[in-house]
């Protein structure tokens, strides 16, 4: 919205009205622990035997959708989580998580980004998706930004 960015690629669901969006594949929802917590090794978990541990969460302010679709999970899942610490990226989440401060729900592509001292385990009994989308300012379209939009249309219909 402030013209800094040509697009974006993000979690989400909803978007300001300025801005206009594709849909991308939903991502899906895991469990980030630190690599030395006693469920790391697991290949799922429920999120229910976690519902004593302390979680970081997606600040709201920073991103409503972002912290609404995942208390979305915990809902599903019948537990309120104990929020310890809240912040604005997913990245800083999971830095939060290597540093023991709590366990998160997070996107699944959030892995490829290697962080070091955390494990990330798929969830058993919720089938949580992650919305993902493309998003820009129609306002201030570049030429590249069209070729990208356009791959981006082209790569959508294929899949």
């Amino acid at each position: 919205m402030r013209r800094k960015l040509d697009a974006g690629f993000l979690h989400g669901s909803t978007l300001p009205p300025q801005l206009q969006s594709r849909a991308l594949a939903s991502d899906e929802f895991v469990l980030c622990l630190p690599a030395r917590h006693p469920l790391a090794t697991r290949k799922a978990v429920n999120l229910r035997d976690l519902e004593q541990e302390r979680f970081v969460m997606f600040s709201r302010d920073a991103a409503p959708s972002n912290h609404d679709n995942v208390v979305a999970v915990f809902s599903a899942a019948g537990i309120h989580p104990r929020t310890v610490h809240m912040a604005r990226t997913w990245m800083t989440i999971i830095a939060l998580v290597s540093q023991f401060a709590g366990v998160a729900v997070v996107p699944k592509s959030i892995a490829r980004a290697g962080m070091h001292g955390v494990r990330f385990v798929r969830l058993r009994g919720t089938s949580a998706a992650a919305p993902a989308m493309l998003a820009w300012n129609p306002d201030s379209v570049s030429k590249e930004t069209t070729t990208l939009l356009e791959c981006a249309a082209h790569i959508i219909r294929r899949t």
